[in-house]
């Protein structure tokens, strides 16, 4: 019995990949601002506004996640904030 070897896929070409990776990071960006937006509206009812807290918040997971893939360093305001503990004398 021959045993037969499965051939990989083909690879996509990196550049392909990396303008793929750049046109979805400008299509969720466009998302951000859109739920950005929906979120100052003073006449939002809570329920959505808490939804919409949650998505803006994935939303800005993957677009960090995105920007790592592309090489991107994270900036400050991507960094989770963490107290600092006080020093005691």
């Amino acid at each position: 019995m021959v045993s037969r070897q499965k051939t990989p896929p083909p690879m996509r070409s990196t550049t392909r990949a990396v303008d793929e990776c750049a046109a979805e990071l400008s299509r969720v960006e466009v998302l951000v601002a859109a739920v950005a937006a929906q979120l100052g509206d003073p006449e939002l009812e809570l329920t959505t506004t808490m939804r919409l807290g949650i998505l803006q918040r994935e939303l800005q997971a993957y677009l960090r996640g995105i920007r790592y893939g592309l090489g991107a360093a994270p900036s400050l305001s991507d960094l989770p904030h963490v107290e600092q503990p006080v020093a005691r004398a």
